[in-house]
């Protein structure tokens, strides 16, 4: 969000109205972090009730939480000293099925609102914004709508646009033919060539997969009077559930076209075993393992490194090696890719070596008490799973099942 470091001019200070004088005090303070430590919980501004305050001294920033009475919308505001300010709208998206409706949404809504309805505002700001960074994400199961600039003008700008395509959008049915995917003759011009898919998400989502190794008041007076106050309160049943949970390891096999650039090399399978871990809502259960991750696999020193890397089996690690948090239900994978099928066995019984007993010379991690320990893994899977449980009276991590998995990309 938009905060000034500068002096508030006095003007701004005998302004009318009873809101005024009670902020008036604020402004005397020098930095941003220090203003936002003055609201006070329970305080109400704006259709907002300010719901905590946190200063973050690690970050020389200071957190302000508010809640939209209207709509329970949340907001967090950070004040601190940076010439650059950023928005970002953020809603919850859980994708329903695998059709990719949340990212051609995201799309579509920046194809021109109520009060821009012109045909993709998004790129024509581009070049007309003093914007240092403007963009919009499609996560696993959130959206949002970010920009950041120097320009105070310039930011009351863009949060307009921002907030009316965000909450306002026009949602054209050409703009889903556009954005989504459709069907059109390889050669528009000729219609007895063949049918193809064409999109702009769907040409995203190709490139994606394809590459295996893949001022603060006023801000919240225009979020609320241009948006929120437009709305009502709802209780969406959009909460993530957890993984159901295997009673045994599943093993998985999945075809894919050879590698281009190793044509005729028999070395043309992946391997990777993934675990699961607890949920990422326990904030110091997954930094531990986040760290214990790194710990593993990343440099020449680290075990899987030394077992795996140097075993010459194969050319690299797999995708996704490593802790992985983007999900409710975190995971951690390591596996080798370039692997010859006949020595698929060979790699499993190096993981499997290398998780229960390390070699001597990089001891430090396997005497830490978080490391984990595996009971039983069968072979091949694209979705393995093991399940984490603490053992009582311990902060230690039990592993009591797993599973590994391969990757054929060649017939």
């Amino acid at each position: 969000m938009w905060r000034c470091s500068r002096p508030v001019p006095v003007a701004l200070r005998r302004l009318s109205g009873r809101s005024a004088e009670l902020r008036a005090w604020r402004w005397g303070s020098t930095t941003a972090c220090e203003r936002a430590l003055q609201y006070r919980v329970g305080e109400k501004m704006h259709g907002y009730t300010v719901s905590q305050v946190t200063p973050v001294p690690e970050l020389f920033l200071t957190a302000v939480k508010l809640d939209h009475d209207g709509t329970g919308a949340r907001h967090l505001h950070l004040a601190r000293e940076d010439s650059n300010n950023l928005f970002s709208v953020q809603f919850r998206t859980t994708p329903m099925d695998s059709t990719g409706v949340p990212h051609i949404l995201e799309h579509t809504v920046l194809c021109g609102s109520q009060k821009y309805p012109c045909r993709d505002p998004f790129f024509k700001m581009l070049n007309r914004s003093l914007s240092t960074f403007m963009n919009a994400f499609t996560a696993s199961d959130y959206t949002m709508y970010p920009f950041s600039t120097q320009n105070p003008k310039d930011f009351q700008n863009l949060l307009s646009v921002y907030l009316d395509a965000a909450f306002f959008p026009c949602l054209r049915e050409l703009d889903f033919w556009q954005e989504g995917w459709r069907l059109e003759h390889e050669d528009p011009t000729d219609p007895k060539t063949a049918l193809v898919f064409k999109g702009v998400v769907f040409n995203e989502m190709k490139g994606a997969f394809a590459d295996s190794e893949r001022v603060f008041s006023q801000h919240l007076r225009q979020i609320h009077e241009e948006a929120l106050s437009k709305f009502q309160r709802i209780e969406p049943n959009t909460a993530v559930p957890p993984q159901q949970r295997w009673e045994m390891p599943r093993e998985h096999h999945v075809h894919c076209a050879p590698d281009a650039l190793a044509a005729g090399s028999p070395r043309q399978t992946t391997v990777s075993v993934s675990f699961l871990l607890p949920d990422i809502t326990d904030t110091a259960e997954a930094f531990a393992l986040t760290l214990l991750s790194t710990l593993l696999v990343s440099g020449p020193s680290a075990p899987f490194y030394k077992a795996l890397i140097e075993s010459g089996l194969g050319s690299d690690f797999s995708p996704d090696v490593g802790y992985n948090g983007h999900t409710r239900d975190a995971y951690f994978s390591v596996g080798l890719q370039g692997v010859a099928e006949a020595d698929v066995a060979r790699v499993r019984d190096i993981i499997d070596r290398t998780s229960t007993r390390p070699s001597s010379p990089c001891s430090p991690w396997w005497t830490h008490p978080w490391r984990p320990r595996t009971k039983a893994w069968t072979t091949s899977s694209t979705a393995s799973r093991t399940r984490w449980g603490r053992r009582s009276g311990s902060s230690s991590l039990l592993c009591t099942a797993g599973c590994s998995s391969t990757w054929p990309t060649g017939t």
